[in-house]
């Protein structure tokens, strides 16, 4: 009888977060413990996703996980391993977020409710007042253009979007706030900043997840393709069960400029 199941998905914050409705639907039909190793840089997860099925890790503990590469794998009598960072493999065409439910044969519909965030609401006021100086009574436009797992070494930079490939009035009509890795602050942090920004401009990443999830009606989220013109495949297949209203911004990347 299993009473473990180890998931391989150390990194990429949206793919985890999204992973969750299948860890749900594992636990369910098992009564098994969930063990999730993450990457350390990302490790602040298990203070903001606090399932009492999961137990996170770091990936460093269960570094011999590199070497499986099936889709399930028994270890013991006891644990099995279930690797979604490979799913999309023998799935031609797919993308990778979709991957991970069909390999298991399960459905995403509802995947928001699996992403319960336990905020950090003395933080989000940290950054709101105190980092970024911002009032009450503020209107501004938030603008994310980071993208990509943070590491532990800070002299390695996550991609940026590059200001030109947004339009050019965001910039100069509007205030803006932009998002960015601030080292005592996580992406859940800046919550509060997002919810209370008049208008969103976000490159693909984390976010849209996170903010597809979170119960506040947001006003329009203009969402951009981040590195290359086929980065919205992940995503398009999701269209039909998102919460909140979405702009998808198709953008063509000259990669020589």
């Amino acid at each position: 009888m299993v009473k473990k199941i180890i998931i391989k998905q150390s990194c990429g914050i949206g793919d985890i977060l999204f992973s969750l409705r299948i860890a749900r639907i594992v636990h369910n039909k098992y009564k098994a413990h969930i063990i999730w190793p993450i990457l350390p840089s990302i490790f602040w997860i298990k203070d903001y996703i606090k399932i009492p099925y999961i137990t996170w890790t770091t990936y460093p503990d269960y570094s011999w996980l590199e070497d499986i590469k099936e889709l399930h794998t028994k270890v013991d009598q006891d644990t099995v391993i279930i690797n979604l960072s490979e799913t999309s493999k023998n799935l031609n065409e797919i993308s990778s977020m979709q991957a991970k439910y069909l390999a298991l044969e399960l459905a995403h519909d509802n995947w928001q409710d699996d992403i319960i965030i336990s905020r950090n609401k003395k933080k989000e006021n940290e950054l709101y007042y105190d980092v970024l100086e911002l009032k009450d009574d503020d209107e501004y436009t938030y603008v994310h253009r980071q993208y990509g797992t943070p590491t532990i070494n800070p002299n390695i930079p996550v991609g940026i979007m590059k200001s030109k490939f947004m339009p050019n009035k965001i910039f100069t009509d509007k205030k803006i706030v932009e998002g960015h890795l601030i080292a005592e602050f996580t992406v859940f942090d800046w919550l509060k900043v997002i919810e209370k920004a008049k208008d969103i401009h976000v490159v693909s990443t984390c976010l849209f997840y996170i903010l597809d999830a979170v119960d506040k009606k947001l006003p329009e989220i203009k969402i951009y393709n981040r590195d290359n013109d086929l980065n919205f495949n992940e995503l398009y297949f999701l269209k039909d069960t998102l919460r909140q209203k979405w702009k998808f911004v198709e953008t063509k990347y000259n990669t020589t400029t």
